[in-house]
């Protein structure tokens, strides 16, 4: 049965720590029987990767009901290195007064995989408005990428240029949720284009002559418009 361990260490060199404690239940042993007993522990960001020590005491009752304690048992644990994600090549659609798309690509650079992520985004300006700013990519196993995408409005009335968004990853079970490091990246707004864009196949028109000018019409809204009458 799992034991709940939650312990704040300054390292093994600090006389004055506190150490937390935390028990688990097994039942009972038959002789020459093993069991496996779980803690889950939390360890400070800031400890260095090295052993440190654990002690453990067995408490039992013998075959006579009396209730006794081993010795203490020494054991050395040693914690991994902190997960390292990477979230680059952030590129977007995005144009003044239209909407469009951010996309980017995140690695789990290890040294556990990452299950259950969700990578969430954050406009520092209000301009720019993100259809859903929480995006699933599910689990990512070390040295695993994948492309992640937002679609966003962005509101006639910003300025053209780079604009910060912040994202983080958020990545774990239930209530064991993390999250990373945020990543605060520059996401370019384009100036505004015109609705549709109009072109002549043939403009030249000799004087005196009657011609059927045939006209290109091309739609820049990156949407399905309809309806539409052209006039000259």
């Amino acid at each position: 049965e799992n034991g709940d361990l939650d312990e704040t260490a300054d390292g093994p060199d600090d006389p004055t720590d506190e150490t937390a404690s935390s028990g688990a239940f097994l039942g009972e042993l038959d002789d020459d029987e093993t069991a496996t007993v779980q803690f889950d522990t939390r360890i400070d960001a800031d400890l260095s990767v090295e052993s440190y020590l654990l002690e453990l005491t067995v408490v039992y009752e013998d075959e006579d009901g009396i209730l006794r304690e081993s010795p203490t048992l020494a054991t050395a644990v040693e914690p991994i290195g902190a997960q390292t994600i990477e979230f680059d090549g952030v590129d977007s659609t995005l144009t003044v007064g239209d909407s469009g798309r951010i996309t980017a690509s995140l690695r789990n650079d290890g040294p556990s995989n990452l299950e259950s992520a969700v990578v969430r985004a954050e406009p520092a300006s209000d301009r720019i408005d993100i259809d859903e700013t929480r995006v699933a990519v599910g689990d990512l196993a070390v040295n695993e990428s994948t492309a992640v995408e937002f679609n966003a409005e962005v509101s006639g009335e910003a300025e053209p240029g780079p604009r910060q968004v912040t994202f983080t990853v958020e990545y774990g079970i239930d209530d064991e949720r993390l999250e990373s490091d945020p990543f605060v990246r520059a996401v370019g707004i384009a100036p505004e284009q015109p609705t549709f864009t109009i072109r002549a196949v043939d403009g030249e028109i000799p004087a005196g002559t009657t011609e059927t000018v045939e006209l290109n019409v091309t739609n820049n809204r990156g949407e399905t418009l309809s309806d539409i009458n052209v006039f000259l």
